[in-house]
Protein backbone atom coordinates (compact mmCIF):
# COMPACT_ATOMS: atom_id res chain seq x y z
CA UNK A 1 0.00 0.00 0.00
CA UNK A 2 1.48 3.52 -0.88
CA UNK A 3 1.46 6.12 1.77
CA UNK A 4 -0.72 8.34 -0.41
CA UNK A 5 -3.69 8.93 -2.78
CA UNK A 6 -2.73 10.29 -5.98
CA UNK A 7 -5.69 11.66 -8.12
CA UNK A 8 -4.76 12.71 -11.79
CA UNK A 9 -7.38 15.00 -13.45
CA UNK A 10 -7.42 16.51 -16.60
CA UNK A 11 -9.90 18.28 -18.95
CA UNK A 12 -10.63 18.08 -23.08
CA UNK A 13 -13.49 20.92 -24.21
CA UNK A 14 -16.01 17.71 -24.26
CA UNK A 15 -14.79 15.00 -21.18
CA UNK A 16 -13.19 14.68 -18.27
CA UNK A 17 -10.31 12.39 -17.12
CA UNK A 18 -9.86 11.43 -13.71
CA UNK A 19 -7.55 8.36 -12.83
CA UNK A 20 -6.40 7.04 -9.41
CA UNK A 21 -5.12 3.92 -9.10
CA UNK A 22 -5.49 3.23 -5.90
CA UNK A 23 -9.47 3.53 -5.68
CA UNK A 24 -9.40 1.86 -9.22
CA UNK A 25 -10.56 5.39 -10.83
CA UNK A 26 -10.53 5.24 -14.53
CA UNK A 27 -13.26 7.75 -15.32
CA UNK A 28 -13.87 9.38 -18.90
CA UNK A 29 -16.85 11.97 -18.28
CA UNK A 30 -18.74 13.34 -21.17
CA UNK A 31 -19.49 17.11 -20.89
CA UNK A 32 -23.13 17.84 -21.63
CA UNK A 33 -22.19 20.40 -23.41
CA UNK A 34 -18.91 21.56 -24.89
CA UNK A 35 -17.04 24.23 -22.52
CA UNK A 36 -13.97 26.20 -22.81
CA UNK A 37 -10.53 25.05 -21.91
CA UNK A 38 -10.47 26.86 -17.96
CA UNK A 39 -14.18 25.69 -17.77
CA UNK A 40 -13.72 22.19 -18.51
CA UNK A 41 -10.33 22.20 -16.51
CA UNK A 42 -12.63 23.76 -13.31
CA UNK A 43 -15.27 21.22 -13.91
CA UNK A 44 -12.89 18.08 -13.93
CA UNK A 45 -11.40 19.08 -10.82
CA UNK A 46 -15.03 19.64 -8.96
CA UNK A 47 -15.97 16.40 -10.05
CA UNK A 48 -12.65 14.77 -8.79
CA UNK A 49 -13.37 16.77 -5.68
CA UNK A 50 -17.10 15.46 -5.52
CA UNK A 51 -15.91 12.02 -6.22
CA UNK A 52 -13.49 11.74 -3.32
CA UNK A 53 -16.39 13.21 -0.47
CA UNK A 54 -18.26 9.71 -1.78
CA UNK A 55 -15.53 7.49 -0.74
CA UNK A 56 -14.58 9.50 2.57
CA UNK A 57 -14.46 6.45 4.49
CA UNK A 58 -12.05 5.32 2.38
CA UNK A 59 -9.73 7.90 2.45
CA UNK A 60 -7.61 6.87 5.00
CA UNK A 61 -4.32 8.48 3.66
CA UNK A 62 -3.09 11.58 2.38
CA UNK A 63 -4.37 12.81 -1.27
CA UNK A 64 -2.73 14.51 -3.26
CA UNK A 65 -4.57 16.00 -6.60
CA UNK A 66 -2.46 16.81 -9.54
CA UNK A 67 -3.46 19.10 -12.77
CA UNK A 68 -2.05 20.45 -15.33
CA UNK A 69 -3.67 23.40 -15.49
CA UNK A 70 -2.40 26.63 -13.53
CA UNK A 71 -5.49 28.77 -13.53
CA UNK A 72 -7.00 25.87 -11.35
CA UNK A 73 -3.86 25.29 -9.20
CA UNK A 74 -3.72 29.24 -8.55
CA UNK A 75 -7.04 29.40 -7.65
CA UNK A 76 -7.46 26.46 -5.71
CA UNK A 77 -4.43 27.96 -3.59
CA UNK A 78 -5.39 31.24 -3.07
CA UNK A 79 -2.88 32.99 -4.99
CA UNK A 80 -5.03 33.85 -8.30
CA UNK A 81 -8.34 35.90 -8.15
CA UNK A 82 -10.48 34.38 -10.26
CA UNK A 83 -13.05 36.39 -11.90
CA UNK A 84 -15.05 34.89 -14.08
CA UNK A 85 -18.25 34.11 -12.67
CA UNK A 86 -18.87 30.23 -14.04
CA UNK A 87 -15.20 29.45 -12.82
CA UNK A 88 -15.79 31.04 -9.26
CA UNK A 89 -18.85 28.88 -8.50
CA UNK A 90 -16.70 25.95 -9.76
CA UNK A 91 -13.82 26.66 -7.85
CA UNK A 92 -16.19 27.61 -5.08
CA UNK A 93 -17.72 23.68 -4.88
CA UNK A 94 -14.25 22.35 -4.68
CA UNK A 95 -13.33 24.38 -1.61
CA UNK A 96 -16.20 23.30 -0.27
CA UNK A 97 -15.50 19.52 -0.94
CA UNK A 98 -12.33 20.54 0.15
CA UNK A 99 -13.54 21.70 3.58
CA UNK A 100 -15.88 18.70 4.17
CA UNK A 101 -12.84 16.44 3.10
CA UNK A 102 -10.98 17.98 6.46
CA UNK A 103 -14.17 17.93 8.64
CA UNK A 104 -13.54 14.20 8.18
CA UNK A 105 -9.63 14.12 8.58
CA UNK A 106 -8.93 14.05 5.04
CA UNK A 107 -5.96 15.95 4.29
CA UNK A 108 -6.00 17.10 0.25
CA UNK A 109 -3.12 18.36 -1.56
CA UNK A 110 -3.34 20.37 -4.77
CA UNK A 111 -0.34 20.22 -7.00
CA UNK A 112 0.49 21.64 -10.81
CA UNK A 113 2.15 19.08 -12.67
CA UNK A 114 3.45 19.62 -16.31
CA UNK A 115 1.22 18.47 -18.71
CA UNK A 116 3.40 15.44 -20.07
CA UNK A 117 3.22 13.80 -16.29
CA UNK A 118 -0.27 14.18 -16.61
CA UNK A 119 -0.58 11.53 -19.27
CA UNK A 120 -2.67 9.19 -17.72
CA UNK A 121 -6.05 11.28 -17.45
CA UNK A 122 -4.68 13.39 -20.20
CA UNK A 123 -5.85 10.08 -22.42
CA UNK A 124 -8.76 10.02 -20.61
CA UNK A 125 -10.37 12.97 -22.23
CA UNK A 126 -10.22 12.04 -25.59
Amino acid sequence: MTEIIEVFVDSSWFKAGIYCEELGWVFSIPYEKTLKTNQGEFTAMQLAFEALTEVIDKLKRPVFVYTDSWLVYKGFTGNWNIKDKALKLLLEQILIDNETLAAFGVNVHIQWIPREKNTKADELTH
